[in-house]
């Protein structure tokens, strides 16, 4: 398969991007390649810890399985947050690279806004994502992905407080998705939740997607820098220097 250069500035390359796309942010390390409108193969790998030591096997993977070479490639795409302050790094830093290799356009993602914009119904929804430290990082999203607040730290229980007045249903997708449900249900708020994907995660499948759908409109997406909402926490076997 063979693709237009984005550095020509070829009107092709616009119209049909090959995107690849690199997402750390939590326990999963996943890899996705778009080209002809959709995801053409996807890998993951499920770690607490080590992404760095996989990531560039996983993306030559994937590329093999995409049928896709790096020179087609247009656009890299990375998730920076919010999330695992070491996973985001790795991710965005391998963007850097293959972008600095091939020329391809680089694009930082909210993960939180891909991770929506895949359940995206109708109805807004709350997305959550682990912060390793307790709480919840977590954001809501209403009709065409856009944001209805800044993304804020919880814990599931006190997650009403940080909602808009107003709001009748709800999607809720992510960490502790359940258990946030649970608490709305118990403040009875009034608030009727329509769907639960406790399991989901944001996956390089949606980075891609998202990306692909910012590259349609022409919007160059966010910058590739961590998308960081606390200062670096050290576990006790870091603070004491182990």
């Amino acid at each position: 398969m063979t693709l237009s250069s984005p550095k020509g500035n070829d009107e092709a390359a616009v119209n049909v991007p090959a995107i690849l796309a690199l997402e750390a942010s939590g326990d999963l390390l996943a890899v996705a390649v778009w080209a002809h409108g959709a995801v053409r193969a996807h890998q993951a790998h499920v770690a607490r810890y080590g992404h760095a030591a996989h990531i560039a096997t996983l993306v030559e993977q994937v590329m093999e399985s995409a049928g896709v070479r790096f020179a087609d490639i247009t656009h890299v795409a990375a998730g920076r947050g919010p999330g695992s302050f070491t996973g985001i790094r790795v991710a965005l830093a391998a963007a850097k690279g293959f972008c600095l290799a091939t020329g391809a356009v680089g694009m930082g993602i909210n993960g939180l806004e891909a991770l929506a914009a895949h359940h995206a119904s109708g109805t807004p929804v709350l997305v959550s994502t682990e912060t390793r430290r307790g709480p919840c990082y977590a954001q809501l999203f209403g009709d065409g992905g856009k944001a209805l607040t800044s993304i804020f730290e919880t814990e599931s229980a006190d997650i009403l407080a940080s909602l808009p007045a107003g709001l009748t249903d709800l999607v809720i997708v992510g960490w502790q998705a359940d258990e946030i449900a649970a608490s709305l249900l118990v403040a009875g708020c009034g608030i009727r939740v329509v769907a639960v994907h406790a399991a989901a995660r944001v996956d390089a499948a949606q980075i891609a997607t998202c990306a692909a759908a910012l590259i349609k409109v022409d919007d160059p997406g966010e910058a590739m820098t961590p998308l960081y909402l606390a200062p670096a926490f050290l576990g006790p076997a870091k603070q004491a220097g182990q």
